[in-house]
């Protein structure tokens, strides 16, 4: 794969320096030739809205994105409006080149058996509600950290 890229690159250059092109700004700028996924623009905070910025940002159409995915066009466009929910993270991350850890951060589903876990932990309840109120952001470092050493 490296050796049909460097061939690639070659036939480029010699192509971009007739037209008196910026070789290096043009490669540069090149997203097949970046293996690095890229993440979740900031201030992200549903899935739809990451979707829809990431596929936008990679010049995508809800068609183009959804034949990725394994999807319907309608499908992906009631995910990006927030109607519908998806379990294809991996397809949806790997057809945006994001990591799918990012994708699964944005899921604000409640699962039947947290919404149990929670109903057996009532003070936890009060507690994220006193988080809530507080108009403080959610500690999620320390969060992490407490979780971590229960393990």
């Amino acid at each position: 794969m490296n050796a049909l890229r460097a061939q690639v690159a070659l036939v480029k250059e010699v192509l971009l320096l007739d037209r008196g092109l910026a070789l290096s700004a043009y490669l540069a700028n090149m997203e097949w030739m970046n293996d690095e996924k890229r993440h979740l623009p900031p201030g992200v905070k549903t899935l739809g809205e990451a979707v829809r910025l990431l596929r936008e940002d990679q010049g995508s159409t809800l068609r183009a994105l959804a034949e990725k995915v394994g999807v319907s066009a309608p499908f992906l466009s009631d995910l990006e409006h927030g109607r519908r929910q998806t379990d294809r993270y991996e397809k949806l991350a790997d057809a945006l080149n994001v990591p799918v850890d990012e994708i699964r951060t944005l899921d604000a589903r409640i699962t039947p058996d947290l919404k149990d876990w929670l109903a057996e932990n009532p003070k936890l309840v009060v507690l994220l509600k006193d988080i809530r109120s507080s108009g403080r952001p959610v500690p999620l470092e320390a969060l992490r950290a407490v979780a971590k050493r229960g393990r």
